[in-house]
C-alpha cells in the first residue's frame, strides 16, 4: 500500500510535505508556548529551521541532484544572496515592529 502511494508522484509529494510539517502540530500546541520568553527560544527556533532545511534538502534530493537544486559553484552565490535578502528583510520587519 505505501509503496503504491510513494510511486504515484503527486501522492508521494503530498506525503513528503505532510511528513515535513507533522512536527509543527505539537510544536504549536506545546513547544512554542513552553519556550516563549525563556532562554531556550532561540535554540529551539534554530533547531526548527535546521529540521526544515534538512527535510527540504532530503525531499529535493529524492528527485534532483545537488547541482539541479542550485547547490553548485554557480548557484550557491545566488542562494546565499537570496538567503541574505530574506534575513535582512526579516530583520527589518522585526526592527520596524519592535518585536
Amino acid at each position: 500500500m505505501l509503496r503504491r502511494i510513494w510511486s504515484n508522484s503527486s501522492l508521494g509529494a503530498l506525503a513528503e510535505v505532510v511528513l515535513l510539517f507533522t512536527p509543527a502540530v505539537p510544536a504549536y500546541l506545546w513547544l512554542w508556548p513552553a519556550v516563549s520568553g525563556t532562554r531556550w527560544l532561540t535554540s529551539v527556533q534554530v533547531g526548527v529551521y535546521l529540521y526544515f532545511l534538512a527535510g527540504s534538502l532530503a525531499i529535493g534530493l529524492r528527485r534532483w541532484s545537488l547541482s539541479q537544486l542550485g547547490l553548485n559553484r554557480r548557484g550557491i552565490l545566488l542562494s546565499l544572496a537570496c538567503g541574505l535578502a530574506f534575513i535582512l528583510g526579516r530583520t527589518l520587519v522585526l526592527l520596524g515592529t519592535n518585536l
